[in-house]
């Protein structure tokens, strides 16, 4: 399922995996440069999507290159609430990336590709010399598996988060087809 608005006003802010796409190019240092400017672009980036998820009840779990993490429901519940705040944050960070302008290449747009992904998973803290908060799980691989099967500027949606954020209502989902994923199974 595709995540679109039902109405300017219901547009809110929430995403669970993200990932950035320039046309067919996913990498950004063979497009963007090296070194500092991918550096300034990311930190300009990061530092807009910050801001914006500052206004819902989400959070940043991590960012590892042009990949930025948000969860909902962790490390304080919720309740259904995560699919609503994730989803109202996607759309919020789409809005964002539409206006954001490269520092280096100021002609050029950047799209997001996010994917939504409600469920269970593992949380804590890993590590004594630089301890981080990670989340573990099938959750956490399926929604980084909707973001990378999906299309440029829209938020794919499990059917999982699809049901509770129908539950919770005031958003429009278009169902996008049968998508291709890699799944594994325990025997």
């Amino acid at each position: 399922m595709i995540l679109t608005p039902k109405t300017r006003q219901e547009h809110r802010l929430c995403v669970q995996g993200l990932g950035m796409e320039r046309q067919d190019t996913v990498q950004l240092a063979p497009f963007f440069g090296t070194g500092r400017y991918v550096v300034n672009l990311l930190n300009a980036l990061y530092t807009l999507f910050d801001a914006i998820i500052s206004n819902y009840d989400v959070y940043k779990v991590e960012t590892i290159g042009d990949a930025y993490m948000l969860v909902s429901g962790l490390p304080l519940r919720n309740g259904n609430r995560h699919a609503g705040m994730i989803a109202s944050a996607a759309w919020h960070l789409l809005e964002g990336v539409s206006s954001f302008i490269v520092p280096h290449k100021q002609e050029e747009k950047l799209k997001l590709r996010i994917g939504i992904h409600s469920g269970s998973c593992v949380a804590g803290v890993v590590g004594l010399t630089m301890p981080r908060y990670c989340l573990f799980g099938n959750t956490v691989n399926t929604a980084s598996r909707m973001e990378s099967n999906g299309l440029a500027l829209k938020i794919h949606v499990s059917p999982e988060c699809r049901q509770v954020l129908e539950e919770l209502g005031g958003y429009n989902l278009v169902e996008r087809g049968l998508v291709a994923m890699k799944v594994w199974h325990l025997f």
